[in-house]
């Protein structure tokens, strides 16, 4: 995903749990203008699909810090967190995008500079992912 996706630095599968579920190490690019670090994120997610739509539905664990190489960025936490993908009702090109983000980014940050950049995260995912799709 960081080869398309300019939000993330970095994702280490850590570890698998059968064929469609994943302990994954993520760490988000630097955002708004430096103003809020890299942060990480310790991710059990799975990945499925039921009938015409993609799920991937993620949340953070503590649970396996054995496995995370120590490093000295501020942890951040996901809630329930994923996306839905699937065909859209307006037609055959068309496609439906749900994206459930609820994260935490810890640190000493002020709230509203966090809402403008979670904004700027959301549109910038988007666009790195329409580039991606016209390249396939």
């Amino acid at each position: 995903m960081p080869e398309w996706n300019k939000t993330v630095s970095s994702v280490k599968v850590l570890g698998k749990i059968g064929q469609q579920t994943f302990l994954t190490l993520e760490v988000s690019a630097p955002a708004a203008l430096g103003l809020i670090s890299s942060r990480e994120f310790v991710t059990v997610r799975r990945i499925d699909k039921f009938e015409d739509e993609y799920i991937s539905a993620g949340i953070s664990t503590d649970s396996c810090e054995n496995l995370v190489p120590k490093s000295n960025f501020v942890r951040g936490v996901n809630g329930p967190t994923g996306f839905v993908i699937g065909p859209g009702k307006e037609g055959p090109y068309s496609t439906k995008f749900v994206w459930i983000l609820n994260t935490n980014l810890k640190g000493n940050l002020s709230q509203s500079l966090v809402n403008r950049n979670l904004t700027a995260t959301l549109i910038n995912f988007v666009a790195s992912m329409k580039e991606r799709l016209k390249m396939l």
